[in-house]
Order: C-alpha cells, then structure tokens, then sequence
C-alpha cells in the first residue's frame, strides 16, 4: 500500500510538471515602430526606431539577425535582437535616409524563435518631402540728414525646410525718385556680411551702412535694389529705400539779458548752416523789439516801463527753422544789497563757552548801480543797538565797495558767554548799509543765533512699537515699520558728559514732535549726574487717519544747570515711514458689549473691529473666534468679508454661555485671515463672568455634534473622536500567467483535476490487485 501511495505522489508531481510545461510559450510582438524626424525630408537621416515586447510566459533568448526592418525602397537592414524577459519591451533603431521624396511602408518582421507567428510584423507609412528653398528679404528703409552718415537693419527669413546659403550682391544706384540726376552711389552703400547660412524658419539680421551724404544732395526719397541669391541658382530683388533730410540751422544759445529802462540795447545772434545756404532771421517779443533778417543783430530801446519778457528768435535755411528762446529783464536804474543766506548761526553744539566763535557770511551787490561805504553792524534783536552791550562780538568786512553783480565776504566773531543756552537762540540782526546814486541809502539784514556746548547728549534710541522692541535708531536714519494706530515708545538713553558726578542735570527730559502727522509727546524727567546716563520713554500712537506715507520725528533733549544757570539741549531727527505691504489686514478693536457678565446671562456680545492696512483689496476675508477653556468651549466664524485698502469694518459675535458657567476670566481669541487661509492677524479678550446670587444647577451628561468632530461632554471634561484613515498599499504589477496561477480560479482547477487523476489512478490500482 506504501507503495502505491509513493507512485500516485510521484505520479501527481509529474502531472503538476506537465501542467505547468505546457502553459509556457515564447510569444514576441514587433508592436510599433516610431520615426524622427515626424516630417523627414529627402536627402536627410532619419532614425526607424522598432518596439519589441515580449508578451509571452517565458523568456526570450538573444537571436542574431531575428529583426529585419524593409525601407520600401529596394533597401533593408537586419539586427540583432537581445534577450527579452517576460513582460519587458526592448526598442532597437535603424539609420536610413530616402534619396527621394514620396510615401514609403516601412515594415519590420521578426523571424526567430517566436512560438507565435502572429504578431511578428508590423508596417508604418512615412512620407519624405521635397527639399523647399525659399527666402524672404527686406526692405531697407532709412531717414538721413545730409552730411550725415546711418547704419539700419533688415531681417532675412528662411521659408524654406532647409539650410540654404544667401549672398547679397549687385546693389544698384540709389536713386532720387523725383529727380534722376542726383544719386546715392552703389559703392556708398554696404552689408555688414555678404553670405551667411538660413536653417529652417531661421532669421537673421543684417545691417545696412549708408556712407556720409554730400551736402549738395537734394532732399527726397530715393530708390535702389540689391539681389539675395540662395540655393546655387536663384535669388530675390530686395529694395534701398532712403529718405534724405535738410539739417536746420543751429544757433548758439543766447544767455538771459538783464537791460536798464530807456537804455538802448544790442545782441548779435550767432547761427550756421551745415550746407552753407543764407540764412533768414525774424523775432517776437516785447513791442519794438527788432532784429536784421540777414546780419542777425537784435536792437531794442525799451520805454520807462519794467519789463520781464520772453523772446523768440528764429533763423530760416528756406527750408527747415529753428528757433532759440530767451529771457530778458528791463530793470530800473537801482541799488540793492542782500545776504545771501537767510541766517546766520555762531557755534554749535560742540562750541565751548567762553571760547570765540566765528562765521562768515556772503553779500551781494544784486542791484544796478555800484554801492559805496559799505558798513556792518551786528546789533540786538530790536535791531538799532550794537550788541556789544551784552556780548564781546565783532565784524569784518572784505570790500567796501560793490559793483552790479559783485560779492563781498563778512566774517562775525564772539565771544561766548558763560551763561549761553545750548540750543540756538537768536542774539540779534546782522546789518549792512551802503549807498547808491544820487547818495541812496540801501541796506539788509538778517537774524543771527548763538549755540553753545550741551553736556546733555542722547546716545541712543530704541523704538517700541505695540510692545514689540523693532532696535534702535541713530541721528539721521530711516525708520520705516511703522503702520497706522501703531503704539509707539522712544526710549531715549540721555548722557552727562560733565565728567564730575557732582555736575548734575536736572530734569532731563525729551519732546517728540513731527513735521506731517501732527505728533506731540513729552517723556518723563529724570536728573543725571556727571558722568551717568539715563534712558526717558516717550510715547504716542500713530494716527489711523494719516494721509501722508512719511514724515520726520523731531526728538528734542532738555536739561537744567542749575550752578551755571544755562540749558543744555542736544536733537536728533529719524525719518519714518509708513510699511505699506500689499496684503496686511489687522484687528483695530474687540469689545464686549457688556463686561463683566453675570453668570446666568445665556449670551455675551463680541464686536471685532478689524482694518485693511495694506495695499491690496481684499475679497475672502475670514474671522474666527473661539475659547479653548473646557467650560466654555465656543467658537464662530464670520466669512467671505471685503475690505477695500484703506477700509475698515466691525463684526459682532454672539457667545453662547453653557449653564452653570463658572464665576471666572476666559480668554476669548480671535483669528483673522485673508485669502481664506493665509494667517493675518490675532488677538485675545479678557471676559469675566461674575456670580451674583446664583446657585449652580447640577451638571448633566450632554453629547454634542460639533462640525466634523464628535465632542463628547462628561462631567466637564471634553473628548475628541476623530474618524481613521484607511491605509492603500501600493504593490508591484504581475505578468498575465503570474497573475492566473496566484488565483483562486487556478487553485480550484488545480484541485479538482488532481482529485479525478487519483480517482482514475486508485481505480487502476484496484483493477491490477483484483487480477492477482
């Protein structure tokens, strides 16, 4: 019996073997055949590129000569095919170029080991075009002054399908197309290349010189050709098109005149023209005004009245003008004397007292006379007594006698007092007399200040902007990350310099002021003594109305000396910007309409005001609210809200009070975003909820559907459950026979047939043992 069952395992094996054995063929196809170019033309290579898969269930084995691919044009080419695992592709290429256009089938044939000979050949039509020569030449068009040289451009085109090489020649005469005798000469005319290769759809750009014209060459249009030869053999008439200018005359330019009433008065205008032709000349201007049409030479006697004109000049070739403009001033016969700056400052702020300090100043003679006994007094601020009374001072003058136009230099000198302020203050006035015709007395003055040395200094200045430290500003420099209702702090670091701390400031402070948006602040005051610093904060808040984007901050240092009875006083000056970025969107307020609330109110009312700082106009403006403590636990949104830049808005929320809220403080927060999603402002607020005679009802079990999540509430205490995501495992595709013989179709039939060759055998078996 043992052995009956080893030959029945034995038997079955085989069988199993067999099975598997004759499901296995080599089956190859010659599936596609893929050509490059797409459009090939004659003469050209083109490379036949032949697909093979084998979609057989057994491998192919490398065959030498097993693909052969037919041109269809009396010619063909064998390859080599390599092995081909099962389910793989291999792709083999041809080189092959068709002498002459027209459709060819090409076929590739696959003839070796294939145990299917059905799919062993496939066909591809191709289709080879002509050759096509065929360029497109320009048209050169030039404008020129005469007596002037140009270089222009033109764009050659290849429209044809393949490289050609073009040569320009034969450039005729340009000709006047109005009169035939005057010409532009073929030699005065040239390309920048005369040959050079097209490719297909190819442009290239040639330049055209045209040689300096002759000044005798009349105006007009002229005409001529040239020849753009290609493929060997033929060629296009491209066309010379010049337009040829006159120059206008050029004057040289005619400074503005200064005259005196009823003086008589001359100018000769300068003018040339290139080509040499006479020139015309005509004026406008003032009544009486005149100039010679062919000398040029302007003559005029103005009347008694004063006179600020514009005058026109205007010169003719007979073909072209130009025209040159001019002012001129008929003034009175007078004196006047002026300084030249609108004050004068003795010392600065590193000016030691008791020390003397100088300054020079400029005076003009601007009027039309010559002055004499020149005199300059500096008096006091009423402006009759000589300032000597108070202060040592003195002046120098370097000129006592001005002409029309001429400068003198007047150099102050003083002696700085003790007591003098650190800031400037004016002291008095800075006189100058003099005298003109007819023993005319003018003068002009202006205001002169002192400044001395301040022991008060600011060192430093940091900038706090909602509570936020941005670093520190120096004297002079651009602060620009400032938006509208921004809270600003200047904490300004002020020193002594005394270097004996006994020599104290007191009362050390700063003043913050502006120059366009209005600010005013003044810091707290602080003494320093010698040697020590301090640091003052002053603070204000950006306007959110602010029309202008910049402005200057203006910081202004004050300190006492009580022993020596003066002001020290230092200043800085920071520019400042307003940060204007495309997208800033930003909460202005949150309130609540009534604050604190009574713990058995069902509802509480939220406004959030919020404002577009930016530059941009916003459409999808998202606000969320929410409160994350247990007992609370709300949140609302409002959406889809449109800003303008500029514009602001308030929305209200309404909160739900849960029953039996605790007599507490909850944060409530608030989210803003733009676009939807992208984060652009937060905030928080502060709700107290108070408890006045209320006794709390017991808690209850409560199970809430809250958006995606399911929020459970036991006692209190909040749980989140969230769905699962399911996991998707990506696996390795199988060939056509793999896939069959892992399936539980195969497994069945496998079974089942080896149940009926057991069944077939076990009665074999029984057969021979009944015979013996």
């Amino acid at each position: 019996m043992k052995k009956t069952l080893t030959i029945l395992s034995i038997m079955s094996i085989v069988l199993f073997t067999m099975i598997t054995i004759a499901s296995a063929t080599v089956d190859v196809a010659t599936n596609s055949i893929i050509i490059t170019p797409n459009q090939p033309i004659e003469g050209q290579n083109v490379v036949i590129n032949v697909t093979i898969t084998n979609v057989g269930d057994e491998n192919y084995t490398a065959s030498t000569n097993a693909l052969t691919v037919d041109f269809n044009d009396t010619t063909s080419q064998t390859a080599d095919v390599p092995t081909v695992l099962v389910g793989a592709s291999t792709t083999i290429s041809f080189n092959h170029v068709y002498t002459t256009a027209g459709d060819y089938v090409i076929k590739a044939t696959y003839n070796k080991g294939d145990d299917n000979a059905t799919n062993d050949e496939t066909t591809k039509t191709i289709t080879i075009i002509a050759k096509n020569y065929d360029i497109s030449v320009p048209t050169y068009t030039a404008t020129i002054k005469r007596d002037a040289s140009q270089t222009i451009s033109g764009d050659f085109i290849s429209a044809g399908n393949v490289d050609t090489t073009v040569v320009l020649k034969d450039i005729s005469n340009v000709i006047n197309t109005e009169n035939d005798s005057q010409i532009i000469s073929a030699s005065d005319v040239s390309f920048s290349t005369t040959s050079f290769t097209l490719a297909p759809s190819e442009t290239k750009n040639i330049n055209l010189s045209i040689a300096k014209l002759a000044k005798t060459l009349l105006p007009g249009m002229y005409e001529g050709t040239f020849n753009a030869s290609y493929d060997g053999a033929q060629y296009k008439t491209g066309i010379i098109r010049i337009t040829v200018e006159n120059n206008a005359p050029s004057i040289t330019t005619i400074p503005d005149q200064t005259i005196f009433v009823g003086k008589d008065y001359t100018y000769q205008v300068q003018a040339s023209d290139i080509e040499g032709e006479p020139l015309t000349y005509s004026i406008t201007g003032p009544s009486g005004i005149h100039i010679n049409s062919t000398t040029g030479l302007i003559s005029w006697t103005p009347g008694t009245q004063i006179i600020d004109a514009t005058i026109t000049v205007i010169v003719s070739d007979g073909l072209d003008s130009t025209t040159e403009q001019f002012k001129i001033s008929a003034k009175n016969d007078v004196a006047k004397l002026s300084f030249e700056d609108e004050e004068l400052v003795l010392g600065d702020s590193s000016q030691a007292r008791e020390t003397t300090a100088s300054q020079t100043i400029k005076i003009t003679n601007d009027g039309m006379q010559t002055i004499t006994e020149l005199n300059l007094e500096l008096l006091n601020s009423r402006g009759h007594d000589p300032i000597s009374d108070n202060y040592e001072a003195y002046v120098v003058l370097n000129k006592a006698t001005l002409a029309p136009g001429e400068e003198a230099i007047a150099t102050i000198s003083i002696t700085v007092p003790n007591s003098a302020d650190s800031q400037k203050h004016k002291i008095g006035v800075l006189k100058i007399t003099g005298t003109g015709n007819n023993n005319t007395i003018v003068d002009d003055v202006v205001n002169t200040y002192l400044q001395a040395e301040s022991e008060l200094q600011i060192q430093k200045i940091n900038v706090i902007v909602n509570g936020k430290d941005k670093g520190s500003v120096g004297d002079g420099d651009l602060f620009d990350e400032l938006v509208e209702g921004d809270e600003v702090e200047l904490l300004v670091k002020l020193e002594n310099k005394y270097s004996n701390e006994d020599s104290k400031i007191y009362n050390a402070h700063v003043d913050v002021s502006d120059t366009e948006w209005d600010l005013d602040a003044t810091s707290d005051e602080k003494d320093i003594k010698g040697d020590d610093d301090v640091t003052v904060k002053a603070k204000f808040t950006v306007d959110k109305d602010i029309i202008e984007d910049s402005t200057t901050f203006v910081i202004e240092a004050y300190g006492r000396d009580k022993e020596n009875g003066f002001d020290h006083y230092d200043n800085w000056n920071v520019d400042a910007e307003i940060k204007r970025v495309g997208n800033d969107v930003r909460i202005t307020d949150i309130s609540f309409s009534q604050n604190p609330i009574d713990c058995t109110d069902t509802t509480a009312t939220m406004n959030v005001a919020i404002k577009n700082f930016g530059t941009n106009d916003q459409k999808d403006i998202f606000i969320y609210a929410y409160s994350d403590k247990d007992e609370l636990d709300w949140n609302a949104k409002k959406t889809y809200i449109s800003l303008d830049a500029g514009d602001e808005t308030t929305r209200q929320f309404v909160i739900d009070l849960p029953k039996n809220l605790k007599e507490n403080t909850y944060i409530v927060n608030v989210d803003v975003k733009y676009d939807i999603s992208k984060d652009a402002d937060k905030d928080t607020a502060l709700l107290n909820i108070l408890c006045y005679n209320y006794v709390p009802e017991p808690e209850q079990n409560t199970t809430t559907n809250n958006s995606d999540n399911l929020i459970i509430n036991n006692g209190g205490t909040n749980k989140i459950q969230t769905g699962s995501t399911g996991t998707v495992i990506y696996g390795q595709p199988r060939n056509k026979f793999e896939a069959f013989t892992n399936s539980t179709t195969y497994l069945v039939l496998l079974i089942v047939l080896v149940v009926v060759i057991l069944g077939i055998i076990i009665g074999w078996t029984a057969s021979l043992a009944k015979k013996r």
